[in-house]
């Protein structure tokens, strides 16, 4: 029922500048609604030069019978923002027609959009997120003809397709089990304006899969255009599970995002996603999975394949995904981890202990998990004495299974987060275990699970603990490389200059061999 907002304008007042305002609202009740042409509650675009942010999408409210049409759109899209302005998020759509009655006649070639739009550059080119979609039932759900939208009314629990192509499309679903018998190909010019979400615990098999330009997630959506800030699972759900026969390939900027659950049926107790590749994983230049734990009791994802591919400029990317942070000093809210600290001022600790912070009580975290086998994420800590900041969040867990070769060219990291204000402490770096038979690096690869600095609060030269350093190990048969693999799991600088006991330890690092074949090893 409501109209969209309107977005801010320029920073500085200039006349005649202004946000763009927000779409109306459209509220129509009918017996029978036909649509041929357009109706429309998009956001506008700002007036001005630079730093306007976009309207938000409005509202399109339909009661009926019947909607039928030819071509007809429904668009309740938020506008772009202006050079450094703020993108705004999409409207929402309600149609609610009679099921029986609709039920009776082909679906016609109606289409909706609640797309949102990107801002303009400069230090970010996120979009606003996408607005909601609702029906009474799942009559205009097809997966050959997705709208781009949260998808609000029923959906099927289960569907197998031949092949399944999603293009240039942004859709939030439900978990479904999804049985796509040969290639699933997930397609975009831009990562961050198309993508296919799962907000809970999906189950998907394909033969193929190819994500190029394009995003994937499975198992949670950011609540805020922030990697670091998450929707968790509620109690008691499982995580997903992506299991491709053949090769997994990520190509021009794609993104796949990984929500670990709390649990995942089969599968160790520490894990609570799966992605399973029979044959090959490639990630390609300026590609990225973010495998990211729960925020909680810190299940993370398992990836397996046969071998794995990293190019230049790419890889894993799970600096602050581990476990949450908090807010706060004098138990205000308590951050997780078997390394949290247990007051504000103190870095978190993983591999290696936190550092001590400016304030005067609690202790720093410990050191926790296992060296050889570190399957655990880092923990978070917490703002000092500020519930307006949250604490960081810890490095997060990458744990690779290939039965065969790592080649590893880019990048796999777990950095823990940086200490929030005031004088906050540093979360612990993550955990970043890989089994291989052959493992090929070079110069150009990068393994790091590095602890967060903590805050330096300039007024009274106060200052947090450093985060523990993480764990890295790596197991294999052989090795190829071209040359020492760049590695770190330094603990965090404290926030007081030249004091060294605001300084966190460093985590562990291990590179050593699997035993031939022949002996039998077994790691938990």
């Amino acid at each position: 029922m409501d109209p969209g907002s309107g977005g801010n304008g320029p920073n500085q007042p200039v006349s005649g500048y202004m946000g763009g305002s927000g779409g109306g609202a459209v509220r129509v009740i009918a017996d029978r609604v036909v649509v041929n042409g357009l109706i429309s509650a998009n956001g506008t675009v700002p007036v001005g030069i630079s730093h306007g942010s976009g309207g938000s999408g409005g509202s399109i409210y339909l009661t009926c019978s019947t909607i039928t049409g030819t071509n007809g759109t429904l668009s309740a899209n938020g506008g772009p923002g202006q050079n450094l302005g703020g993108g705004a998020g999409g409207g929402r759509i309600a149609v609610a027609y009679d099921p029986v009655t609709q039920g009776a006649l082909p679906v016609p070639s109606v289409r909706f959009s609640a797309a949102s739009d990107k801002s303009g550059g400069g230090e970010t080119t996120l979009s606003g997120d996408i607005g909601t979609l609702w029906f009474p039932d799942a009559y205009f759900f097809s997966p050959t003809n997705l709208f781009t939208g949260q998808w609000m009314a029923p959906a099927p629990a289960e569907l197998g397709l031949a092949e399944w192509t999603v293009s240039n499309v942004w859709v939030r679903l439900p978990g479904i089990n999804l049985t796509v018998t040969n290639a699933l190909t997930i397609a975009g010019t831009d990562s961050e304006r198309y993508k296919l979400e799962f907000t809970n615990a999906a189950t998907i098999q394909c033969g193929q899969f190819l994500l190029s330009g394009a995003s994937l997630t499975l198992g949670g959506v950011p609540s805020e255009r922030s990697p670091t800030v998450r929707n968790p699972f509620p109690a008691g759900v499982a995580g997903p599970t992506l299991t491709c026969a053949g090769d997994l390939i990520l190509t021009n900027a794609a993104r796949f995002h990984v929500y670990a659950g709390l649990t995942n049926a089969g599968a160790p107790s520490w894990c609570g996603a799966r992605v399973d590749v029979g044959n090959d994983l490639l990630i390609a230049t300026n590609c990225w999975i973010f495998p990211v734990s729960h925020p909680t009791n810190g299940a993370s994802p398992l990836f397996t394949m046969r071998n794995l591919t990293v190019g230049r400029g790419c890889g894993f990317n799970a600096d602050a995904l581990g476990f949450s942070g908090g807010t706060g000093a004098y138990n205000l809210t308590v951050a997780y981890g078997y390394g949290a600290p247990t007051e504000g001022g103190h870095g978190a600790g993983y591999g290696g202990t936190g550092g001590v912070g400016y304030i005067n009580f609690g202790r720093p975290g410990v050191a926790y998990g296992s060296a050889a086998a570190p399957t655990a994420p880092g923990s978070g800590a917490k703002s000092a004495t500020s519930l307006n900041n949250f604490g960081p969040y810890g490095g997060g867990s990458v744990q690779i299974r290939a039965a065969k070769t790592v080649t590893l060219q880019g990048a796999i990291t777990a950095k823990g987060g940086k200490g929030q204000a005031n004088y906050g402490g540093g979360a612990s770096g993550g955990g970043i275990y890989i089994t291989c038979r052959t493992f090929i690096g070079n110069s150009n690869a990068l393994l790091q699970a590095s602890g967060g600095g903590g805050h330096y609060y300039t007024t009274g030269q106060y200052g947090g603990g450093g985060g523990g350093g993480g764990r890295i190990a790596v197991w294999r048969v052989r090795d190829f490389s071209a040359s020492a693999v760049s590695n770190s799991v330094s603990g965090g600088l404290g926030g007081i200059p030249n004091n060294g006991l605001t300084n966190a330890a460093p985590g562990t690092f291990i590179l050593d061999w699997l035993p031939a074949d022949g002996t039998l090893m077994q790691f938990q």
